[in-house]
């Protein structure tokens, strides 16, 4: 209820500070649980990804922010799940990858941590390693138009473009040595094209 409630509040808000567009909505699975892995600028993409989607997400967030109850139930209520960045934990994989089998939507930003100049950073192995354990796949996104205001003036352009998606396990060799770095590299230039879509299409 929580998060439908925020979902709508959160719609209000893009549609009255921008002019939003959702794009790519036809490469997005039916069936089944799939990984989001936009690229990271804002701390809206959390809440803008979740507008975009149809189906409930899911994401990660930092474990210490559930440490105060109240705070916790209401991350829990809104599919957040705590994880330890320097070190995660098995509870904390097994949530994810139980997300994902029950054929939900899970974000994950594979740079880790959000660009503070818009470029896309070096992706990280976390979005490659639940596709492949869980053998769901991947939805590549670009998000363009967030600005560092929380309210503007005048409406701006805002878009999120959905790419087609990957299967790295499909692609390539999973037991190969790099096989997560190969998978990894070829996941940030697919979303570099959806950035660049964005762009185009906004």
């Amino acid at each position: 209820m929580l998060y439908g409630i925020l979902r709508i509040i959160a719609i209000l808000y893009f549609k009255l500070f921008y002019n939003f567009k959702i794009l790519g909505t036809e490469n997005l699975p039916k069936d089944g649980g799939y990984i989001v892995s936009p690229n990271h600028t804002h701390w809206l993409d959390i809440p803008l990804i979740g507008v975009a989607l149809p189906k409930r997400m899911y994401s990660f967030a930092k474990k210490e922010l559930f440490e105060n109850k109240i705070f916790g139930i209401i991350l829990r209520s809104l599919g957040g799940i705590p994880v330890n960045r320097e070190k995660p934990e098995l509870t904390s994989i097994k949530l994810s990858v139980e997300v994902l089998q029950k054929g939900c939507p899970l974000l994950l930003f594979p740079e880790g941590t959000r660009s503070k100049t818009g470029e896309l950073l070096k992706g990280k192995r976390g979005a490659v390693y639940f596709s492949t354990v869980s053998k769901v796949p991947i939805v590549p996104a670009g998000i363009v138009g967030l600005g560092r205001r929380f309210i503007h003036i005048k409406r701006t352009k805002l878009a999120v473009y959905f790419g087609e998606p990957i299967e790295p396990y499909k692609i390539f060799n999973s037991k190969d040595k790099d096989y997560y770095d190969k998978a990894t590299g070829y996941l940030m230039e697919k979303i570099q094209e959806c950035i660049t879509k964005a762009e185009e299409l906004s």
